[in-house]
């Protein structure tokens, strides 16, 4: 899985990078993985697995075009292509956003020397404004760097704003207390990449979902909060039963089922999800992107969704927003952004996405990117404001 946590543009850069390595010394690649859009890049040969067990082995061509066995054509079928899906219509705004930010800005001091001075500033998020309205998903997609998961942390208050402003349901939060923030913390709740990483492994089910529901409802009882738990379990598509096994009995996508359920477990208003399905198999992050679609229909719920699977944010938001070195550049309903993209950036980041279809296996070359913009700046340097041009009807983009 060596290109997993990457985005679709370093990820073309390491596969370009691998291969012109296998062309140049004669190396032989064994490359383990879940994307299947990187196999038909890379792959010569297929093996599929489940369960410890070889269920086919055939070339790429073949295991695309030809899948003789019945799970080989299911991982196949759940594939989300890039274009073929259908994003959903946006949300109509009458009743206002349920989240307002406003001139975001988040700086990390850089340190150095004996004392140990601030010397510089990485300007992670710079001036980032949107609005999210009730029952929608917003997709914040970029590079690894870009600033979308301290974005996320940032609205969701798990780190503070150097500057601008956090408006959830009507109410300031960015420079709350931290005592007069607890209670709003059940309104905003977060999902992170890692299931395992975030669950504590001392803890069972039970007591990992109502762990926030002990905190905002301590006048519950035990029997209360098993019954409240059991009856997320059986919600986000899991068993009664589950409720006292402990994190490493469950699978991946069963993990990531039980944080949904915790994140769930206090009736939150708004879910930041940080790369939720990208350590899971297709098949899986499937049914994990069904399930909250079903929950957003079902209680009306609204989604940050943070991802650089560009086939993930077409099926699950109905707006994205593209960030890069912290600015929002690109921002608009789903199938305008992806199927029109007027930024160049948002054009490069779409060429990257691998295609699941050996037939259209690209040319790979090395790309000379140059000299990486650094997100590092010396202090005292400002960043002028990003001067967002309407193209077209809620579709916003950065005059270059």
């Amino acid at each position: 899985e060596p290109t997993t946590a990457l985005d679709v543009t370093v990820q073309a850069q390491i596969l370009a990078l691998m291969d012109e390595l296998r062309r140049e010394i004669g190396m032989s690649l064994l490359f383990i993985t879940h994307d299947l859009g990187v196999v038909a890049e890379i792959a010569d040969r297929v093996v599929v697995m489940r369960h410890g067990v070889k269920r086919e082995e055939a070339s790429v061509g073949d295991v695309f075009a030809r899948p003789r066995d019945a799970y080989t054509r299911d991982l196949l079928a759940a594939v989300p292509r890039l274009g073929t899906g259908s994003p959903p219509a946006p949300r109509p705004t009458e009743t206002g956003p349920i989240l307002s930010v406003r001139d975001l800005v988040k700086r990390f001091p850089v340190r150095r020397g004996l004392l140990r001075r601030t010397v510089a500033h990485v300007h992670a998020v710079e001036g980032v404004s949107f609005d999210l309205n009730p029952g929608e998903t917003l997709a914040i997609v970029g590079e690894s760097g870009c600033g979308k998961s301290t974005t996320g942390r940032t609205i969701a208050r798990l780190i503070d704003a150097s500057e601008g402003q956090v408006v959830l349901q009507g109410r300031d939060i960015t420079h709350l207390s931290r005592q007069a923030m607890q209670p709003l913390r059940r309104d905003i709740q977060f999902i992170f990449q890692d299931p395992y990483a975030s669950l504590n492994p001392r803890l069972s089910a039970l007591e990992a979902v109502t762990e926030p529901l002990a905190i905002h409802e301590p006048q519950l009882t035990h029997a209360q909060l098993r019954a409240r738990a059991a009856d997320l379990l059986v919600r986000v598509g899991l068993e009664e039963a589950h409720l006292d096994r402990f994190p490493h009995q469950f699978s991946g996508g069963q993990r990531q089922r039980l944080c949904i359920a915790r994140a769930l477990s206090v009736s939150p208003k708004v879910i930041v999800a940080d790369e939720p399905v990208s350590a899971l198999d297709v098949s899986v992050q499937a049914q994990v992107i069904a399930l909250m679609k079903q929950l957003q229909e079902d209680i009306g719920l609204s989604y940050i969704f943070i991802s650089h699977d560009m086939g993930v944010v077409e099926r699950i938001s109905h707006r994205v927003a593209v960030m890069y070195l912290g600015q929002i550049v690109e921002i608009g309903p789903t199938a305008n952004v992806l199927r029109e993209p007027r930024h160049p950036y948002t054009q490069r980041l779409l060429a990257s996405v691998p295609i699941p279809d050996p037939t259209r296996r690209r040319a790979r070359a090395l790309p000379d990117t140059g000299d990486v913009p650094s997100a590092v700046r010396a202090l005292g340097v400002t960043i002028p404001p990003t001067i967002m041009v309407e193209v077209s009807a809620g579709h916003l983009v950065a005059q270059i």
